[in-house]
């Protein structure tokens, strides 16, 4: 019901040009929400697939080097040539429906992740591990493969990741790690290697708690969870 009161207004707005013109705010506000009905359910994944959207705020932009560097090892191993330091800088996507954004944008609540070291199909059994991380860079980027000259864009995430403390704290016992992957596990408090990764590698956002006095935050995973067999990497 919400949809079609949505499309009838913006057709009544859209034939009188002058009505049109002075509530153009109006006709904004009502095109970005066109696709969500009362309940909160976004119509358009339905209609139009798994397809990333893109925020309003992006900047074309070049990378710092170690950003460029890692980019520029990834593009190369996937056979692309001519990679230029270009991109769109971008806030905030969303992605079936879960938005993800950059720490240093208004965006920073939906920086918080969990993914996949390597990218790929779906993990099956304990190959793949996950880490959890901030995301610092959304970016899109123009490339041709070798041989080609079709162009396509790809999304990329540039990850900042919270190190756990199995790894950083040799033998410190996380009580979390106990009780699965539901639970949650322990990290240092401060994010710190970069990794990129591409949408695939997305697990799901999680919930940070920090610990008063120990240096330390406790992940627990939340929303949509792709795999119940990823392996936490201690």
């Amino acid at each position: 019901m919400a949809s079609g009161r949505n499309s009838n207004l913006l057709a009544i707005l859209d034939n009188d040009k002058v009505l049109g013109a002075i509530v153009q705010d109006l006709k904004k506000a009502v095109k970005s929400t066109q696709n969500e009905d009362r309940q909160g359910y976004r119509l358009s994944e339905f209609l139009h697939g798994p397809d990333y959207h893109i925020g309003a705020h992006m900047t074309r932009q070049a990378l710092k080097p170690e950003y460029f560097e890692l980019l520029d090892n990834l593009l190369t191993s996937f056979g692309h040539t001519n990679i230029r330091n270009e991109i769109l800088s971008l806030e905030q996507i969303s992605l079936r429906g879960v938005c993800y954004g950059t720490f240093q944008s208004p965006h920073y609540r939906d920086s918080a992740i969990i993914f996949r070291a390597n990218a790929g199909d779906p993990p099956e059994g304990n190959e793949s591990i996950a880490l959890a991380g901030a995301i610092s860079m959304i970016c899109e980027y123009e490339c041709r493969t070798q041989g080609s000259e079709e162009v396509f864009k790809r999304l990329f995430l540039f990850v900042n990741e919270y190190l756990s403390v199995q790894r950083s704290r040799p033998g410190f016992n996380d009580p979390y790690r106990n009780y699965g992957f539901a639970a949650g596990f322990l990290c240092e408090e401060q994010a710190d290697t970069l990794h990129l990764i591409d949408l695939t590698q997305i697990v799901s956002h999680f919930a940070l708690t920090t610990l008063p006095g120990e240096g330390l935050i406790h992940v627990l995973p939340v929303d949509r969870v792709r795999s119940s067999s990823l392996y936490i990497c201690y």
